[in-house]
């Protein structure tokens, strides 16, 4: 069962690169938020549970609250979602990354096991992974030299990767005891979150779409927690 996750995230982070290169960021965040109506699909097929139609109204809404914070008036132009290969692409990294999160969610809650040992499964099959795709680019070479492992010197890189391992960490225990519904409804409250620390921070303005956003975010919050 877990060979069917790996490939399925690592899947997911491959065309991830991919759809950024194609997509301005606009259309990419857009996309992306289909997510969440398509985790609460597959939350139904895979824990054999229906959600109500308040919850379902909640992921509809919820999905409207992001898309509506990233589409400023100023982005309505930008938005470019002409069908091609692209946008198949991205369309398949959204279901990649939906089945993965569900799936990762029913073998961490079916399977006994602790947790981190799973994580360790994990990260480490997917290290394997890029090294094959390392050696079949044949970039082995520029892998192993010391400009390769450079920027691991790099503050900054260094941050980036116990940041995001924290991320990996959380989100296993999230799945583990709570569950993916719940983890979208968390992941949009970053928009929250990041609209006060970029307004305290670096002094960027809340706009009125951040505003009906976030008002959205905690309707859908009330109406799902009923």
């Amino acid at each position: 069962k877990q060979w069917y996750q790996r490939r399925v995230r690592g899947l997911y982070n491959n065309l991830q690169f991919t759809s950024l290169t194609w997509f301005d960021p606009t259309s990419y965040f857009v996309l992306m938020q289909f997510r969440v109506v398509i985790t609460g699909v597959l939350f139904q097929i895979f824990f054999s549970k229906e959600l109500t139609p308040m919850q379902w109204l909640s992921l509809i809404l919820l999905t409207m609250g992001c898309i509506v914070q990233r589409l400023h008036e100023n982005d309505i132009g930008k938005l470019s979602l002409d069908i091609n290969v692209y946008l198949v692409l991205i369309l398949i990294q959204v279901l990649s990354s939906c089945f993965a999160g569900v799936y990762t969610e029913y073998i961490l809650k079916k399977q006994p096991g602790d947790v981190m040992i799973q994580n360790v499964y994990l990260y480490g099959n997917s290290v394997l992974c890029n090294l094959v795709l390392i050696m079949c680019k044949g970039q082995m070479g520029d892998f192993l030299s010391a400009e390769g492992w450079a920027p691991l010197g790099s503050f900054k890189v260094c941050y980036i990767i116990i940041n995001t391992t924290c991320i990996g960490i959380t989100v296993s225990l999230f799945l583990k005891y709570l569950n993916s519904i719940l983890k979208t409804f968390a992941s949009a409250l970053e928009i929250v979150f990041t609209a006060i620390l970029s307004y305290v921070i670096f002094g960027v303005s809340i706009d009125f779409g951040t505003i009906i956003s976030v008002l959205l975010i905690f309707i859908v919050l009330s109406l799902h927690l009923r």
